[in-house]
């Protein structure tokens, strides 16, 4: 549909004086744009002239990537570019060209899939010398040398609050006895002259502040916010059409397959086996009249629904057709290639459209609300749950309507070998964490049964059921994420399409609610999320004495094992982890566990036989040394013990707890300074240690620092996690008034 909005306003802008300040508030500002203007020319012929005119002041780096390039694009059919200038004005008042070679004309992304069936160009600007504090001019200049409507001409413009801007001037030019439509947003209201037998529009626009911050300081405390809750894009601010009706607008475009501007010829989308949706609609609506029957061709809009008083093409970015068969229309949609007959998406349903026809027979009709068929996407999970806590299962998926018509198309622009990719981002959306394997999917151009798809998945940690009562969620379910969308602050509330979820089936009788009852339609949404969220109890107590299977893999024996040592079964831990390591010795933290655990049964000797497989296998893993340097000193080697906290603390400098452990060491050999030095380490590396706080006290205490002692007990009592040491500190006090 591009080709057609010949004249939507690309919204480049002018420059401002030289001595322009920026406010303190935006100097954060990547880039701040000083002044901007766009000067629109029109002829009573259909023909004009923009001139469009910006001074950006640079600020970063970030600002000199974002300016760095200029890009700007135009119809070739009808429009010729020229660049006059492109310029860098330096803080010294130098001022830096850019050459005329430095500028590439380039096509546009969808040319380069499609050379044969766009118009559409860009040129490529890459500025020279652009520093942080340097100020970029250009000026554009777009003539349209050729009237896509004779007679004809529209127009549409957007003033820049993405970016700061300011001061933005805008003016439109024309014949002052040509009839035009003008639209503009409550607030952006013109000054209008007259001379010379043209009219003239001009408005001034300032963006100083983004608009988020903007809507903070601007809302009242308490008030609900005005901004649109919406996913719809707003209608530009200003907007003019010398379209009388919109039977005018639909016969022009009725009439394109007479010029040289017209979509492909049927023939060439057949043989080139590509086209944009004007392209694809010629094809199929020669297909149609082959067979006898007749076909329009309808103008839609996929984002935003169209303002019925306002009769211009720029108001359309899509094309789909209509069909008329046996007293019935068919509504057809071909430029996904992959839709089922009579789908429309979602975003094209219950819009009005203008259907074209030759003549005065043009009018503006609502699509269907429905698809042909309810919304299905059904899911059927058969698996396992082993006393691990693995799923393992088979799994179909089955989507009919909207899911449908995504996935088909997903599906069907990606290569095969890459659809795997596409199921691990579904089931990474369902929250899944899961290996994928054994995919198939069905055709999915065989639109005429549903898409599905089949795999297998096995998601460990799914749940540990064993000894407990729990409530699982469904695997892959369509579960809601969350609340309905937020209603629109005014307005009829719409509900969406019939639909079935997991064999849940929503019927929605009635398409709007009306604006007051905003209450009903929250309420409804809570219901069905409380519905889609529903869980699965599961009561595992029966199998608290049930162990892993014989056959159970060392990731699984692993895991578990690191369970039942966080939590505190180190009997149970050791046995896991030994198997663990049995099946697979070179898990990478396999035997660090199995010594955590054996340390934690007193058993120093075989936490060092295991402990020194860790080392052996990762010679710098993290905390080995740390519980070797443990094990030793359970042993009372002290010197052997030393030497594996110092070199933990080689390959960790930061560790949290090896000083802490040389501390302890020291103190039991009655080292009290390197106690007292050690401990210092630990606290500044962990502060919220209070065990170590208390022993750096009692060793300042035994080198009768008695004040640095009740600092230090001092610091421990604030802390909740301190209680335990409190009879220390208590102790530690006495000694200080009394030592």
């Amino acid at each position: 549909m591009r080709r057609l909005i010949a004249l939507a306003i690309a919204g480049l802008w002018s420059a401002a004086p030289a001595g322009q300040q920026v406010a303190p508030s935006q100097a954060e500002e990547a880039a701040v744009v000083e002044q901007a203007r766009t000067a629109l020319r029109f002829e009573n012929d259909g023909t004009g002239r923009r001139e469009s005119y910006m001074r950006v002041k640079v600020q970063s780096e970030a600002g000199v990537q974002q300016w760095g390039q200029v890009v700007i694009g135009y119809n070739a059919a009808t429009e010729r570019l020229e660049i006059p200038f492109v310029r860098v004005r330096k803080a010294d008042g130098t001022v830096v060209e850019t050459p005329p070679q430095s500028v590439q004309e380039l096509s546009s992304p969808v040319e380069r899939i499609a050379p044969v069936y766009t118009d559409f160009r860009q040129k490529h600007v890459t500025v020279q010398s652009l520093r942080p504090g340097d100020t970029l001019e250009f000026s554009v200049v777009m003539t349209i040398h050729t009237a896509l409507a004779p007679g004809q001409f529209w127009a549409e413009y957007t003033f820049n609050d993405d970016a700061i801007v300011l001061d933005e001037q805008l003016d439109i030019d024309l014949p002052a006895a040509r009839r035009i439509i003008l639209k503009v947003r409550p607030g952006v209201d013109p000054a209008v002259k007259e001379a010379d037998g043209r009219r003239r529009y001009h408005w001034v626009h300032a963006h100083a502040v983004r608009t988020d911050e903007k809507d903070v300081k601007e809302e009242k405390p308490g008030a609900k916010s005005a901004k649109k809750r919406s996913d719809e894009p707003e209608r530009a601010p200003v907007r003019l059409t010398t379209f009388a009706d919109w039977k005018e607008v639909g016969s022009w475009f009725a009439g394109l397959e007479r010029v040289a501007r017209a979509p492909a010829p049927a023939s060439e989308v057949l043989r080139d086996a590509y086209g944009d949706c004007k392209d694809k609609h010629t094809l199929l609506a020669a297909l149609i009249d082959a067979a006898g029957l007749q076909a329009s061709a309808v103008l839609i809009n996929s984002q935003i629904k169209i303002d019925p008083e306002f009769p211009s093409p720029s108001q359309f970015d899509h094309v789909i057709t209509r069909a008329h068969v046996a007293g019935q229309d068919v509504w057809l949609d071909s430029t996904p290639e992959v839709a089922p007959f009579r789908m429309l998406s979602y975003a094209l349903r219950k819009k009005q459209a203008l259907v074209t026809e030759t003549g005065a027979g043009s009018h503006l009709e609502e699509t269907p609300a429905d698809g042909p068929w309810p919304s299905l996407m059904a899911t059927d999970v058969e698996g396992t749950l082993n006393d691990a806590g693995t799923l393992a299962a088979n799994v179909r998926m089955t989507f009919r309507g909207d899911g449908e018509l995504v996935l088909r198309t997903v599906f069907r622009a990606t290569p095969s070998p890459q659809w795997k990719d596409v199921l691990d981002a579904l089931v990474k959306q369902a929250e899944l964490v899961a290996s994928v394997s054994d995919l198939h999917v069905s055709d999915p151009q065989a639109t005429l049964a549903p898409l599905t798809l089949t795999f297998h998945i096995e998601a460990e940690r799914f749940a540990e059921v064993a000894g407990r009562t729990m409530d699982l969620p469904m695997p892959l379910s369509a579960e809601s994420k969350g609340d309905l969308p937020e209603p629109p602050e005014s307005g009829p509330i719409a509900l969406g399409a019939t639909g079935d979820v997991v064999r849940r089936v929503l019927n929605v009788k009635q398409r709007e609610l009306p604006e007051g009852r905003r209450s009903d339609y929250v309420a409804f949404g809570h219901v069905l999320t409380a519905d889609a969220r529903q869980h699965v109890s599961v009561d595992g107590t029966a199998m608290a004495a049930v162990e892993l299977s014989a056959d159970a893999k060392g990731k699984e024996l692993s895991r578990s094992g690191y369970e039942a040592l966080q939590a505190g079964d180190y009997e149970k831990a050791a046995a896991l982890l030994k198997r663990a390591a049995e099946a697979d010795p070179k898990q990478p933290s396999i035997w660090l566990n199995l010594g955590m655990a054996l340390l934690s049964l007193r058993q120093p000797e075989a936490a060092l036989d295991a402990l020194r497989k860790q080392i052996e296998l990762n010679p710098f893993s993290e905390y080995a040394y740390f519980y070797l340097g443990r094990a030793y000193l359970a042993q009372r080697k002290y010197a052997d013990a030393e030497a594996a906290f110092t070199k933990e603390l080689e390959i960790n400098p930061l560790d949290k707890y090896a000083p802490a452990g040389l501390g302890g060491l020291y103190m039991e050999q009655r080292q009290y300074e390197k106690a007292a030095e050690a401990f210092e380490k630990a606290t500044a590396v962990n502060p919220t240690d209070a065990s170590a706080q208390v022993q750096l006290g009692k060793a300042y205490l035994n080198l009768h620092r008695n004040r640095d002692a009740t600092g230090a007990f001092d610091r421990v009592r604030p802390r909740g996690s301190a209680l335990a040491h409190a009879d220390d500190v208590e102790r530690g006090r006495v000694r200080v008034v009394t030592g």
